[in-house]
Order: structure tokens, then sequence, then C-alpha cells
């Protein structure tokens, strides 16, 4: 269990140094454990609840809207040991 939970900070810092290098995105905070909370910079709720929306209709992912300090924004909780880089990054595709 440990290993794993290795293994999800580790993506979920790699994860935040990649959102810190787009400008389309800006990170809330560094992560924790597996959990990255990020926004989509120019979004408002609606476009969040959207693609929210869309990721589920789709099956391809489940990512709800989230909010920190009264924003909305998105929150990555990595906890499948099978989650790979290609589906992390596919996801953040979806809102570019």
């Amino acid at each position: 269990a440990a290993g794993r939970r290795a293994v999800h900070a580790h993506r979920a810092a790699e994860l935040a140094d990649e959102l810190e290098s787009d400008p389309l995105f800006e990170l809330v905070r560094r992560p924790q454990l597996g959990v990255v909370v990020f926004e989509r910079v120019g979004w408002q709720k609606a476009d969040y609840d959207r693609w929210s929306g869309k990721l589920l209709d789709d099956q391809y992912a489940f990512v709800t809207p989230s909010s920190h300090g009264g924003r909305t924004n998105a929150r990555f909780a990595i906890l499948n040991p099978r989650t790979t880089w290609a589906d992390l990054m596919g996801i953040l595709d979806t809102m570019r």
C-alpha cells in the first residue's frame, strides 16, 4: 500500500509540473498525495460542468468540478494504479 501511495504521489507531482509549464492551466497548490487541484484559465463554473458532463457521457473519465477559495477548479485524484501518463494527458487535452 505504501508503494502505491508513493507512485500516486510521484505521478501527481509530475502532473503538477506539467500544469505549471502550460499557460492554459494554473495550479491551485502543490499536490498532496495523489490529488492535484488546478484551474483552466478563463473557465467559469459552467465550463467545468459542461466539460465534466461530456467526459462522463463519453465514459472517458469521472472528474467532477471542485472549488477552492470560492473559485471553481478541477481536481484529479489519482487512485487507480493503472492510471497512465497518457490517461492524464488525454483528460487534460479535453480541456484545451
